[in-house]
C-alpha cells in the first residue's frame, strides 16, 4: 500500500473517531438532576448529628450514592436503593452518628438522562454544616469546582520549582524542609478528591497530611482540622513546609498547601488541576488567605 494512502486511511480514521466522540457544534449539556435535599442538624462544638435528611423529587430511574470522609464517618461510600419512589429519607440510616468537625457528608443523585447533582455538607463546630450543590460531569465521579484565577508565571519550563531539600541525606533540613521535598515528588499528579496516599492519589489536605506522615508528624486528615495544629505563623515569616490555608465565602478553612519560602506554596488545587506550585500573590488566593502554622519543628 503506497504511503499517500496509509495516510488517506489514517486521516479518515481520525475524523471518524473525533465524529463518534465530539458532540455536535451547537449541542448543549443534559440538564442537572432536580432533587431537592432536605435537613436539619444539631451540632455542638464537638459534634454534628443529623436530626433529618431527606430527598424528594426523585425522578425515575434515579440512583441515589452518599460519601463520607473525616472523623466520626460510619462508611465511605453507600449506594442506596430508591425502589421508584420520589422521596427518600436518610435520617435513619445516620442515627445516632456523630460526625466531627471538617467530616464531609456528599449525597450524589442521579437519572437517565441528567447530569448528576451532588450535595456536599462539610461540618463545623457548633453551627450547622456548610452546603454547597454541584452538577457533575455525566459519566459521574468528582465535582469540577470553578477555578481560581489564573496561577502567576511559574518557573521556565521544564523545572519544578525551586529545589527542596530530600528527606533522607540533608541532616540539617526541618521536618517541615522533608515534608515539601516528600510533597514535590509528586508534581504534576492529577488532584484526587478523598486521596491520601500515592495509591489512592491526592487532594490538597491528603497531600500535606501524607508528606508530614513520612517523616513522623501525624496531622489530622482535613484543612479544617489541621488548622488547629502546630504554632501560628505571620505571613512574613513563612519557611519552607509551613502549612498555609485559604477559607471559603463563608469563611470555613477548605483548602491547605505547603510554602516554600519564596512567596509560593505547593498544593493540589481542585479536581481537574495538577499539584504544582502557587503564588501567594495570586488574587484568588491572597484574598482567601486564612492563616499558617509551624508543625514539627
Amino acid at each position: 500500500m503506497r504511503a499517500s494512502t496509509r495516510s488517506a486511511i489514517a486521516g479518515l480514521g481520525t475524523a471518524l473517531a473525533l465524529a463518534l466522540t465530539t458532540p455536535p457544534a451547537g449541542a448543549q449539556a443534559p440538564p442537572p438532576v432536580a432533587v431537592r435535599v432536605e435537613g436539619s442538624w444539631a451540632a455542638t462544638a464537638t459534634a454534628t448529628r443529623v436530626r433529618a435528611l431527606s430527598l424528594t423529587g426523585l425522578p425515575p430511574g434515579a440512583q441515589v450514592r452518599m460519601r463520607c470522609r473525616g472523623r466520626g464517618c460510619p462508611f465511605r461510600r453507600r449506594t442506596l436503593p430508591t425502589g421508584g419512589a420520589r422521596r427518600l429519607s436518610l435520617g435513619r440510616r445516620l442515627r445516632n452518628v456523630r460526625l466531627r468537625p471538617g467530616a464531609v457528608l456528599e449525597i450524589v443523585v442521579s437519572a437517565p438522562g441528567r447530569a448528576p447533582t451532588m450535595v456536599r455538607f462539610t461540618m463545623r463546630r457548633g453551627r450547622p454544616p456548610v452546603r454547597r450543590r454541584f452538577t457533575l460531569p455525566v459519566r459521574g465521579g468528582p465535582p469540577v469546582l470553578p477555578a481560581p484565577a489564573p496561577p502567576a508565571p511559574g518557573p521556565p519550563a521544564g523545572s519544578t520549582g525551586p529545589a527542596a531539600p530530600p528527606p533522607e541525606g540533608n541532616p540539617t533540613a526541618s521536618r517541615g524542609e522533608q515534608a515539601l521535598g516528600i510533597a514535590a515528588r509528586y508534581l504534576g499528579t492529577p488532584f484526587a478528591f478523598g486521596g491520601a496516599s500515592p495509591a489512592t492519589g491526592f487532594d490538597d489536605s491528603g497531600l500535606v497530611q501524607y508528606a508530614y506522615g513520612q517523616v513522623g508528624v501525624a496531622l489530622p486528615r482535613v484543612a479544617s482540622e489541621q488548622v488547629a495544629v502546630g504554632a501560628r505563623v505571620a505571613r512574613a515569616d513563612l519557611r519552607a513546609g509551613d502549612l498555609v490555608f485559604f477559607q471559603d465565602s463563608n469563611g470555613f478553612v477548605a483548602h491547605v498547601g505547603l510554602a516554600t519560602g519564596d512567596g509560593r506554596f505547593l498544593h493540589a488545587p481542585h479536581t481537574g488541576d495538577v499539584i504544582r506550585y502557587e503564588s501567594l500573590a495570586t488574587p484568588f488566593y491572597a484574598a482567601s488567605f486564612a492563616d499558617a502554622r509551624r508543625v514539627g519543628d
